[in-house]
């Protein structure tokens, strides 16, 4: 994978407090608040395991795990 698909040349990557400080900040508005807990739960093993990669697996596996916890059945889930 080419690194231009993950890293901007013309911004830095947002930190982690940061990024999710602005999650935080569209909750009910931007961001369903329903959907945003579900992700905080995840968000810091997926940052532990992913930050800084780049690699074409990485890729992949954040994929599935997309797919798997934010599909379209998810308001059946969280019910």
């Amino acid at each position: 994978m080419n690194s231009n698909h993950t890293r901007r040349a013309y911004k830095e990557p947002l930190g982690y407090d940061e990024a999710m400080n602005i999650l935080e900040q569209g909750r009910g508005s931007h961001f369903d608040a329903r959907l945003l807990d579900a992700f905080a739960q995840i968000a810091p093993t997926l940052h532990s395991q992913y930050a800084n990669r780049e690699d074409w697996a990485a890729h992949e596996a954040l994929a599935q795990i997309t797919d798997r916890y934010f599909r379209q059945d998810m308001g059946m889930r969280l019910g």
